[in-house]
């Protein structure tokens, strides 16, 4: 067991322990801005488009179309399996 002091200022020592690396998938889809995009990406291009005949640039709207695609395991995705616990995750790529 690992001491440490505990992060008040009490200089009583607590035990701890390292954090574990667990990938924890995000979920976009809940976010203001994902909602918001693919609900009117389309639109917003395409008015972009109109007003001044160039739209936004390429990378921009390739990097707003990636943003939306990205954690969608219909795209993509890898099965990752621990030995130790025996469970499988699947991880978008």
């Amino acid at each position: 067991m690992l001491l440490g002091t505990a992060p008040s200022s009490s200089t009583t020592p607590v035990a701890w322990r390292p954090a574990t690396l667990v990938y924890e998938p995000r979920c976009a889809e809940a976010t203001v801005l994902h909602r918001a995009l693919s609900r009117h990406l389309g639109r917003f291009l395409e008015q972009a488009r109109t007003d001044d005949g160039q739209g936004v640039p390429l990378f921009v709207e390739r990097e707003l179309r990636r943003f939306l695609a990205c954690g969608d395991l219909r795209r993509g995705f890898a099965r990752v399996h621990c030995d130790d616990c025996h469970k499988d995750r699947l991880v978008p790529t």
